[in-house]
């Protein structure tokens, strides 16, 4: 981006952001190359956040990437993801499921399936067409590509199905499920709060009161536990 500007002469440049704060802590380079914010526009969305607290269980290793690791990996966890899914899109609910570990999305994909839910894949090397995007019952995703600028108005439910802290990035994906949220019907987001991932946990529940979101705790997490 930053050379494609610096090539584009022009007297004025003008920009659109849905929101300034950045997961790669680039937010000082925004203002240096289009300058000073002009105006900000704020909608307020309809949203109920479902926390589903897991007891992940075990000695908790010691490296963070350990800790991603045994928690996208833990058979428990992955079944509850599954069966979360599948209440929701018999719900009537649109889910797109968000992973930081394609592994995870990987698992999903096959127990989906096998259940017999049309999946759209979001991830890694596999990027369906819009169209087949819209069809899917569930669309799974990765953080990056779900940040992208992706529009699938046809989601109304987003299950974090791995931790993240970045409130930009929050934001940003849970944006994606929001398009037709009413009031009547309001977009549904189904945070699973790791117990060793609890500082994480509590900086979105920060975020989700500072958007005034209508927070309630969920309990399928542990109800769908085999």
């Amino acid at each position: 981006m930053t050379q494609s500007l610096e090539r584009f002469a022009a007297r004025r440049r003008y920009g659109l952001t849905a929101t300034l704060s950045r997961s790669d802590a680039l937010e000082a380079m925004i203002p240096a190359l289009m300058g000073r914010v002009l105006i900000g526009i704020t909608r307020r969305e309809q949203v109920l956040v479902r926390v589903h607290r897991w007891e992940n269980g075990g000695e908790k290793p010691a490296q963070p990437h350990e800790v991603l690791e045994r928690m996208q990996a833990c058979p428990r966890r992955r079944a509850m993801l599954a069966r979360l899914c599948l209440g929701r899109a018999r719900q009537g609910r649109r889910p797109m499921v968000l992973s930081s570990r394609l592994e995870l999305l990987e698992h999903m994909e096959e127990a989906l399936a096998s259940a017999g839910v049309a999946v759209g894949r979001l991830y890694g090397n596999r990027r369906d067409a819009k169209a087949e995007l819209d069809a899917s019952h569930v669309v799974l995703a990765s953080f990056q590509m779900a940040s992208e600028g992706v529009d699938l108005p046809s989601r109304d439910c987003l299950v974090l199905a791995m931790p993240c802290t970045h409130h930009g990035l929050v934001e940003q994906v849970v944006g994606r499920v929001t398009r037709g949220s009413t009031a009547e019907r309001a977009a549904l987001v189904d945070d699973v709060a790791d117990d060793w991932k609890r500082a994480a946990a509590s900086a979105r529940r920060r975020l989700y009161a500072s958007k005034g979101w209508q927070v309630e705790e969920g309990g399928e997490a542990t109800a769908l536990a085999p």
